[in-house]
């Protein structure tokens, strides 16, 4: 059965106020346990200038059960969004990322251009991101990160990444060969986002589903004629290339904080 969500504002918890119109929202996913990951990004790039009026974010995470530690961090800082019902696995990922994005096109009251999907180990450099979007300022169906595909999968039961027959037939592999974008850290014009939530929630859901939450949203745009940008600075690999980064992935929570001090003083990577 397709896991898909209602309209049901319930299934939500989190309430923004902000009526900005903002260039780009962030949904960082996160998972319950990643608390020290979280809080290093709000000693990071949580504090680049323009947060609330060019641009804004806040966690994803799945249902906490009431945990008392949740309870505080939500309540002190006002960033996470919880998506009730939903277990923080990694096989749930594709759920908890259209859920989320839902969240952003339907409930939320930001107004924005773009929304970026990045998960809670990467580092974003909010100022070249912000150039970036200018840069593609008229692209209506900009669809923009590390782009990869088209997509094959992986048949190695030792792989994190392993896909069944069962999960996605070889039929499938032949059908649908979608290009997508790293889940390290992706934009979506709103376009873009609203033809994905409508492809998500119709009745009946779409007619493909795989737990792989970038390939998800590849095969979601497969047919709508969007603007691939392929961005050799949306990495997702290891490590520091350079200073003229926008996100790195794969970073500790120490290393947030190191990658965001670095770069206000002029320079991301200066042991490059």
């Amino acid at each position: 059965v397709h896991p898909m969500i209602g309209s049901d504002h319930d299934h939500y918890s989190f309430q923004n106020t902000s009526t900005n119109h903002l260039k780009v929202v962030i949904m960082v996913i996160s998972a319950v346990k990643n608390d020290h990951h979280r809080q290093a990004i709000r000693e990071a790039w949580f504090n680049y200038e323009g947060r609330g009026y060019l641009w804004e974010a806040m966690f994803v995470i799945g249902d906490y059960h009431h945990d008392l530690e949740i309870e505080y961090e939500r309540s002190h800082y006002g960033d996470i969004l919880v998506l009730e019902g939903v277990q923080d696995r990694y096989r749930n990922l594709t759920k908890k990322v259209m859920d989320g994005i839902t969240w952003f096109a339907r409930y939320s009251t930001w107004k924005f251009d773009n929304l970026m999907k990045v998960d809670d180990d990467s580092f974003v450099a909010i100022p070249r991101l912000l150039t970036v979007l200018n840069n593609y300022k008229m692209k209506e169906k900009l669809y923009l990160g590390s782009k990869k595909g088209p997509f094959e999968p992986v048949r190695d039961q030792n792989s994190i990444w392993y896909v069944s027959p069962q999960e996605w037939t070889n039929e499938q592999t032949k059908k649908y060969r979608p290009y997508y974008m790293a889940g390290s850290g992706y934009i979506l014009s709103h376009l873009n986002v609203d033809h994905i939530v409508e492809q998500w929630t119709r009745p009946g859901g779409p007619p493909f589903y795989i737990y792989l939450e970038d390939v998800m949203v590849g095969l979601l745009l497969l047919d709508f004629e969007v603007d691939y940008i392929k961005r050799r600075d949306f990495s997702s690999k290891v490590g520091c290339k350079g200073p003229i980064m926008v996100v790195l992935h794969y970073v500790s929570p120490y290393m947030q904080v190191q990658y965001y001090k670095n770069d206000v003083s002029g320079e991301l990577c200066p042991w490059k």
